[in-house]
């Protein structure tokens, strides 16, 4: 890699030491007291504050007598345990390193400053060994993320098997037609024309789901004339938001963000369609989970690429790869976009939200990088929701942006070239350049409807 993307102007301003302690049972994180009540409870998910212009730390620091300022206090998630240890330079030092010959580390939530020296690395061994950003255990992620992927592929099973019933009934093949015309329909329509147009196909797939009965066309459907009609729908409704991130994003990038707002309002209302949505979106691109699909022995390399998201043509042809990518790429966005959606329901949230985007972050960081698919999807995913989290997330995220260019691009150049580097290096570069990310373009304004 050139030296054009370099991270280091980020490693000389946030340095902090953390240790993963996997022998605790409850799940504890060691503090200053001035963030016990800003630092995030959810998994993977950094400091979500600002930083407290007082002397909180300076008071604790001075009746503590001590250089370590341990203060503990629990959270909920016990798959989450973190010690952060801060090594603190006293007044009467006049050296940079302590009395066990460490060199004093930069307390990056300190309001104190000017106090400590900071830490300069000689090898990226040095980067990784000082902690200088929230590292994670490594086994812990991929379980996780392994677990995420078998979860979700349970329940499209389970699905598949509780419809089978409604799905075998030949006597319902008019009924099912017309659910498939009711929920094709107005998700095939949906764009950010204006706010109406947007409210009148949601409306139109919120009257589906509840059971009320719609119009399609010169057709009246009601999807409760069937014990297994609504589940059927949904199930139909999941299929084919996640299908138009191949079909439609992957042509109109701008497009996922309409289709991303209908999603979501939908999941506040329907916490099991967005289960739905979720499982398929790990089926069409297991990358989300992120999880890595091995080929098992006795498996068929058919089998094996279609369990990595591939097609195959009538004529038994594996897709090119540029095919591919684009797919994955407009599957990306689609996820992406629905990360940082507002639900149209005031005072709602989004129940995905961006510590999901930081969990899938840091778990791909934490695999070893795959030819063009890492490298295309971390572009999209950074281009679309690089901006929110940025915001969101403030210094924590500019010390991932900073691993990113240090240690993970290295890696990837070693297994990619063409298009995906190229693409990811020149944003990479733009970002470290400029130290922002601006919106991406389409995105819905926050009042849009």
């Amino acid at each position: 890699m050139s030296g054009s993307i370099n991270g280091k102007s980020y490693l000389k301003k946030y340095v902090v030491n953390v240790s993963y302690d996997s022998s605790q049972n409850s799940c504890q994180n060691v503090l200053p007291s001035i963030l016990k009540n800003k630092y995030p409870k959810s998994l993977y998910c950094p400091a979500k504050r600002k930083t407290k212009k007082n002397n909180t730390l300076e008071n604790e620091f001075n009746t503590s007598g001590s250089q370590h300022l341990n203060t503990s206090y629990s959270v909920s998630n016990p798959c989450r345990y973190f010690k952060i240890k801060r090594h603190y330079k006293s007044d009467d030092s006049s050296d940079d390193v302590n009395e066990d010959g460490d060199i004093q580390t930069l307390n990056i939530f300190s309001p104190l400053k000017k106090k400590y020296k900071r830490v300069r690395f000689s090898d990226s061994n040095d980067i990784i060994s000082s902690g200088y950003f929230e590292t994670f255990d490594e086994n812990k992620l991929h379980s996780l993320s392994d677990k995420n992927f078998l979860q979700k592929e349970n329940i499209t099973t389970y699905m598949d098997n509780s419809l089978e019933p409604l799905l075998t009934d030949e006597t319902m093949k008019k009924f099912k037609f017309n659910c498939q015309k009711a929920v094709t329909i107005p998700v095939n329509a949906i764009s950010p024309i204006n706010a109406s147009h947007l409210t009148d196909k949601y409306m139109k797939l919120y009257h589906l789901l509840s059971g009320h009965t719609v119009e399609v066309g010169e057709i009246k459907v009601d999807a409760s004339q069937h014990p297994l009609g609504i589940n059927f729908c949904k199930h139909l409704l999941a299929k084919k938001f996640v299908r138009q991130g191949d079909l439609t994003v992957s042509s109109k990038p701008d497009a996922a963000f309409s289709i991303a707002a209908v999603m979501v309002s939908l999941w506040v209302e329907f916490p099991d369609f967005g289960q739905l949505v979720l499982a398929q979106f790990h089926s069409a691109c297991p990358y989300l989970a992120p999880v890595f699909m091995p080929q098992v022995e006795g498996q068929s390399d058919v089998d094996y690429h279609k369990s990595l998201g591939y097609h195959y043509s009538q004529n038994g042809d594996v897709e090119k790869q540029d095919s591919f990518l684009k797919r994955m790429s407009g599957i990306m966005r689609l996820y992406a976009a629905l990360l940082i959606s507002k639900p149209r329901q005031p005072g709602k949230m989004n129940p995905l939200g961006l510590s999901e985007g930081w969990r899938w972050l840091s778990a791909l960081l934490n695999l070893s990088p795959r030819p063009d698919i890492c490298a295309t999807l971390l572009y999209d995913f950074l281009e679309v929701a690089g901006n929110a989290m940025f915001k969101l997330y403030g210094r924590q995220f500019k010390k991932l942006l900073a691993y990113i260019c240090q240690e993970y691009f290295p890696k990837l150049e070693k297994v990619s070239a063409g298009g995906p580097i190229v693409r990811l290096e020149g944003f990479l570069q733009k970002v470290l350049k400029e130290e922002f990310i601006p919106l991406p373009n389409g995105i819905l304004p926050h009042n849009f409807w």
